[in-house]
């Protein structure tokens, strides 16, 4: 779908009328008009505009144009499938989607090594030390943090550290993203996601780096789109704040089991958080 039809398509959905889709822009009715029947391109900072403006869902409305722009879905659609089979613990399909993943010649590194990290955790093997090594010079690189692929082999494959180069990565992270709620949507759940990984393979006491990880995460606004993250913390923090409170262990387990979070239920009871 063209930029045009997914704005038309929008704004009837919608129920508005041309002239709302462009009144808060320095643009005329007669060139929105062309813009929506394709004859003019839109300009990035209008588009931004009118899908904020009419609190439009921008995933949902880029996921509808990005293939007609020429984007590769291979690699996302790969990427869901390793998901899955992660989530579901299956080794054989696991197995089947590296196949593909190392087959495939538009998928990025990072996604190759993500798969690796999927089988070694099903199998619950080590890497290898070429690999470990490989991710070790990735991620020592100046400005790794300021990489997203950078941030997900860290928040995937930190287990596999040693604990002294996982404290000094983490602390860059913190550094970095002190001020997370300045940061897009996306960038904030992927330094959630390495903040709670890095609790869940914490095996120590309470110190400054834990709290700074703490208030990090409590710095996330209480939208949806963050609860899983809220409902973690509160689990973390009654390991090193409330003496673990078996009340309050009870009562998030059992609203990770009515959220469809069995899983998740699963490996946590695996290193007795609940």
């Amino acid at each position: 779908m063209k930029i045009s039809d997914a704005l038309r398509k929008e704004r009837k959905e919608l129920g508005l009328r041309q002239k709302d889709m462009f009144s808060k822009l320095k643009m005329s009715k007669s060139h929105y008009s062309q813009i929506e029947n394709g004859f003019h391109r839109i300009y990035a900072d209008d588009l931004l505009r009118i899908l904020v403006n009419l609190n439009i869902d921008y995933h949902k409305f880029f996921d509808e144009v990005i293939e007609d722009y020429g984007f590769d879905m291979e690699a996302l659609k790969l990427e869901n499938k390793l998901s899955h089979a992660f989530y579901n613990r299956d080794l054989k399909d696991a197995i089947k989607v590296k196949k593909e993943i190392f087959l495939s010649k538009n998928v990025p590194f990072e996604l190759k090594y993500h798969a690796l990290l999927v089988l070694s955790e099903l199998k619950e093997e080590k890497l290898s030390e070429n690999i470990q090594k490989d991710m070790y010079r990735y991620l020592f690189k100046e400005n790794w943090t300021e990489n997203k692929d950078a941030l997900r082999i860290f928040g995937n494959a930190m287990k596999y550290f040693d604990e002294d180069i996982r404290v000094i990565l983490m602390d860059r992270v913190l550094k970095e993203y002190k001020n997370i709620s300045n940061f897009p949507e996306d960038v904030q759940k992927r330094v959630a996601t390495i903040c709670i990984n890095y609790l869940f393979n914490y095996e120590g006491d309470l110190n400054t780096q834990i709290e700074e990880i703490i208030n990090l995460l409590n710095l996330l606004k209480p939208l949806p789109q963050f609860v899983l993250y809220k409902i973690l913390v509160a689990l973390f923090k009654t390991k090193f704040y409330e003496d673990k409170d078996t009340a309050k262990i009870r009562e998030i387990k059992n609203t990770l089991i009515l959220a469809g979070y069995n899983q998740v239920v699963r490996l946590l009871e695996k290193k007795s958080f609940l």
